[in-house]
């Protein structure tokens, strides 16, 4: 186990991966050593192998933890030193089982969010990505990425209370992710909720200044607000962080025509449809 850890920081994959196969093999319960199987095997991009690893890590974490409640043995690695499970140090005899069962928790909730993506994306199986980042988020609750992907597919899938809760529950366990305060304040708006869809993106901003549609957005709802001048600081903002935004150089032209800067106006709305000709094949 330990040389599958000093091989796998050496840069040796492979051999890492056949040296905790080694060790499964001496001890099929040493929930590290599946663990560390899991994380080989998703560094490689073998991600459903990975998933197996970490499905069997679990099992076994999961009966370590009843058996130390139970003040029964612990892991079925007893005498082995300590090593490294993706970058965190563990020690089986630390009588961590807790611990044990929340760190493979989380890998395995990781796996099956990006498993979740490629059979949404590639697969196109929106039902199988939905249980999977359902499950990943029953195992993990705090998986912001789990939760994230949730959000965006319920709405897709036009559950926006669902997908409401998703969000909101992202922020809460990720209160930087930038992309879930823009696209709730996009739901929110949908509602009818302006003054929430408002606050949405403005902390999306906070959250990442250089967010491109979160400033178009805002700049959007400023407009209608007639805070002309922020929403024209706004879109050019949203432009330099994007230069091929064309919304963002359709809203600029709008506004600019609104103020009187007419020729400013045909110069966004000439690049607008310049964009929109390139992304269109014309």
């Amino acid at each position: 186990y330990n040389m599958g850890v000093a091989a796998f920081e050496a840069g040796d994959v492979r051999g890492a991966l056949e040296l905790y196969r080694r060790a499964v093999e001496v001890h099929p319960g040493y929930v590290e050593a599946l663990c560390n199987m899991g994380v080989v095997l998703q560094h490689e991009g073998r991600v459903e192998e990975a998933i197996e690893a970490y499905e069997k890590a679990y099992v076994f974490a999961s009966a370590v933890q009843a058996g130390r409640r139970s003040g029964g043995r612990g892991s079925a690695a007893e005498g082995v030193v300590r090593g490294c499970v993706g970058g965190v140090v563990v020690d089986p005899l630390d009588g961590g089982g807790d611990g044990l069962v929340d760190m493979v928790a989380k890998h395995l909730a990781l796996a099956l969010n990006v498993h979740g993506t490629h059979v949404k994306v590639h697969e196109r199986d929106v039902d199988r990505a939905v249980r999977l980042y359902e499950r990943a988020v029953a195992l993990s609750p705090g998986c912001v990425e789990a939760l994230y992907n949730l959000g965006v597919v319920y709405t897709e899938l036009g559950e926006v209370d669902k997908a409401i809760f998703a969000y909101r529950s992202t922020i809460k366990e990720g209160p930087g992710c930038a992309a879930a305060h823009n696209n709730l304040g996009v739901l929110y708006r949908g509602k009818g909720l302006m003054g929430l869809a408002l606050q949405c993106y403005e902390r999306a901003i906070r959250a990442q200044p250089d967010f491109p549609q979160a400033l178009n957005n805002l700049a959007v709802m400023y407009t209608q607000q007639g805070r002309a001048p922020e929403a024209l600081e706004l879109l050019r903002a949203a432009i330099v962080a994007d230069p091929g935004f064309a919304e963002a150089w359709n809203n600029l032209g709008v506004l600019q025509r609104d103020v009187g800067e007419a020729k400013e106006a045909l110069e966004s709305y000439s690049k607008c449809i310049e964009l929109a000709s390139t992304a269109g094949g014309g």
